[in-house]
């Protein structure tokens, strides 16, 4: 509980601190910051669980050493490319 209230104090400190400036830079490079977290949260949440699940099916896969090497793979692609 005590963990949630800092959070909401500096929130509002945040916000203060926000209203009350005038440097139009840090507000764009706080919007930035933002921007790029947004952006970074949004990629793998906004992907299809079917995407998802492929994804995880392939790691698993390399991680257990039945990834094929990028030649081998270029060879067997080589007539759809």
């Amino acid at each position: 509980m005590c963990f949630t209230m800092n959070m909401q104090a500096d929130k509002l400190e945040l916000i203060q601190l926000l209203l009350e400036t005038k440097d139009k830079d840090l507000i764009k490079q706080i919007k930035t910051l933002f921007d790029i977290h947004q952006k970074d949260a949004d990629f793998w949440d906004e992907m299809p669980n079917t995407i998802k699940e492929s994804v995880e099916r392939g790691l698993r896969q390399s991680e257990a050493g039945e990834a094929i090497p990028y030649d081998e793979a270029v060879k067997r692609l080589a007539k759809w490319l």
